[in-house]
This record gives C-alpha cells, sequence and structure tokens, in this order.
C-alpha cells in the first residue's frame, strides 16, 4: 500500500540506526509509527533481522489488529504499541529494545532518578519500572498502561528491557540512545560505592516542564491530523 510508505520507510530508518550504534540486535526488540489522521500503526514484523528486512516488509496494521500491508507477521507485541497510541496522543513513535545497560534495571528492580538535564529534557523526571508480564500478553499491555500514565517517555520493563516513546519515530529513536548512555552511567556511578548525586529538584522540573511543553505541541499536530 503506497499510501504507507513514508511511515514504512521511517521505522525501517530507525532500525538501521540503532542497529549501527548496537542499540538494536538480531531480532530482539520492535519499532513501531503512528499513521497520523488514521486508527493504524507501521510496525516491524516479527523474528526478522534488522539488517535484511525492506520498506515493504513493514507490517500496517489497524488497531483491531487486521494486517493491511506486509508480508511477513507483525511483532507479537503490536497490541501493547496499539493501546500506548491510543492512551497517549503525544506519541508518534515507539522504541522497545534490549539494550544492554538499560536492561540491566529490568533485572535488579530498580528504576533510574533524574541525573542529567539532557536525560530530562528528553525522557521526564524518571524512568520508571512497568511491572513484569509475558510478551505479547494483554497483561503485558495492560502494566504499560498503567506506567505510561505519568507522562515520561522512558520506562523500563521487569525482566524484558526498555520501552522508550516520542513525538515521532526518529525522537523515540533518539530517547533509546538518551536512555542507554544514562543507564551505563549511573551503572558506572553505582559500582564506585560512592553517592551518586542526583539533579537538583528544581532543575528536573525546569527540564521536565520544557519536556511537556514539547508533548503538548506533538498532541495538538496528532489530534488535529484525526479532524482534517
Amino acid at each position: 500500500m503506497e499510501q504507507y510508505s513514508n511511515y514504512q520507510e521511517q521505522v525501517l530508518d530507525a532500525c538501521k540506526k540503532l542497529v549501527d550504534r548496537g542499540i538494536l540486535k538480531a531480532t530482539g526488540g520492535n519499532i513501531s509509527a503512528r499513521v497520523l489522521g488514521e486508527d493504524k500503526i507501521a510496525i516491524t514484523p516479527s523474528n526478522k533481522d534488522y539488517t535484511s528486512i525492506a520498506p515493504e516488509d513493514i507490517c500496517i496494521l489497524d488497531y483491531d489488529g487486521n494486517q493491511l500491508a506486509g508480508k511477513y507477521l507483525p511483532s507479537i507485541e503490536h497490541g501493547f504499541h496499539m493501546e500506548i497510541y491510543k492512551n497517549r496522543m503525544d506519541v508518534g513513535g515507539i522504541v522497545h529494545t534490549h539494550q544492554p545497560y538499560a536492561t540491566i534495571f529490568s533485572l535488579i528492580n530498580s528504576s533510574v532518578p533524574a541525573l542529567f538535564d539532557e536525560q530530562v529534557f528528553h525522557l521526564g523526571e524518571n524512568i520508571a519500572l512497568v511491572k513484569y508480564a509475558a510478551s505479547g500478553t494483554d497483561k503485558l499491555a495492560e502494566n504499560i498502561v498503567d506506567s505510561i500514565r505519568n507522562g515520561n517517555n522512558a520506562y523500563i520493563l521487569e525482566n524484558h528491557g526498555a520501552l522508550l516513546l516520542g513525538g515521532t519515530v526518529d525522537e523515540a529513536a533518539l530517547n533509546s540512545m538518551v536512555v542507554e548512555k544514562t543507564a551505563q552511567a549511573y551503572v558506572g556511578a553505582l559500582g564506585t560505592d560512592k553517592k551518586v548525586w542526583k539533579l537538583p529538584a528544581d532543575s528536573v522540573q525546569m527540564f521536565a516542564d520544557m519536556m511537556k511543553e514539547r508533548q503538548a505541541n506533538y498532541r495538538k499536530t496528532h489530534s488535529e491530523a484525526y479532524k482534517n
């Protein structure tokens, strides 16, 4: 379906970018984009190496789960992608990864506090935990929806990996890199056995407000697309 080719290309470009940076490997994780003005998403296929897929392999699904394009089955986690788009109108792109440093926190049941200006500006006030549920299940989608109500853009899925949101697919991909840098630095700091200094509360508020303003602009743009 040629009308969705731009979304397919956006998703594939994000895949290639994150493979190059070591964030995505083999077939792990999944990436999607909101199709503006329609109850549809573009999402990576299931169990396909990111280095071997083409734009036309990216699946197009409607919110009922019907597949409209793509020759392979969609990611088994397409359900939680749809639920995020339904519940967060500011979100235009989603990246789920098993990236190494962020995933460490999924195994030690620990969130990541506000440590850097850049982190809060892109991701929000903290990187919270999402309670464990098996991949591809309704329960995982339910747990994610409960967590994303805090309005942030980064989450750690217990015993699983990382979940990044953004106003666009490119922004969600960038957020996956920001969270990895943050997680790597935090792991190193914790390993020193010295006190980890967090951002002052006034700075956290300032940069979080900047993120919320950006989200409000995305929310307006996305909402208006459905009115046209």
